[in-house]
């Protein structure tokens, strides 16, 4: 007899460790029919009213207008013998309207030229064909100015 409960035994004991347990009691979490007012998104401001007065950055011709200066590099333009860069520093006067650049230079003297605005960037061409550009940056104090023969360089505002 001591084989049939042996048997027995063994079989309870395979079935117990053998069974799948059973999953947790599932419990929902009922929704509140309002949310917390902590939690709530702010209304966006409409771009408009965003800016302030102090940070406004003129539009238009007067994003351009006014006396920029900064220091240029003619490096590549030295004859093969000149090992050091020249270095000028330049005024640039753009009028009021952003269709006029007057160049000013110890170097090279004064000079004006027509210029053509897009709205973001101000275009002239000098008489040795050399094309430049001056895009002003959104702080309005400060502008990348660019060059046929030379490397771009950052020009400040230094009078409206």
């Amino acid at each position: 007899m001591a084989n049939p409960l042996r048997f027995a035994l063994l079989a309870v004991m395979l079935l117990l460790i053998t069974a799948d347990r059973l999953p947790a009691p599932i419990s929902e979490i009922p929704e509140s029919p309002t949310p917390n007012p902590e939690h709530q998104p702010k209304p966006k401001k409409p771009r408009s009213e965003s800016r302030t007065s102090a940070t406004a950055v003129p539009e238009g011709p007067a994003r351009f207008a006014g006396t920029w200066t900064g220091t240029l590099n003619f490096g590549g333009t030295r004859p093969w013998w000149h090992t050091s860069p020249l270095l000028a520093d330049y005024t640039l006067v753009i009028n009021s309207a952003g269709n006029s650049v007057q160049e000013k230079s110890a170097q090279w003297g004064s000079r004006s030229y027509p210029a053509i605005r897009d709205g973001k960037t101000v275009r002239w061409q000098t008489l040795g064909h050399q094309r430049w550009a001056l895009t002003p940056n959104p702080d309005g104090k400060t502008a990348l100015v660019t060059g046929t023969v030379v490397s771009p360089v950052i020009f400040h505002r230094t009078s409206p």
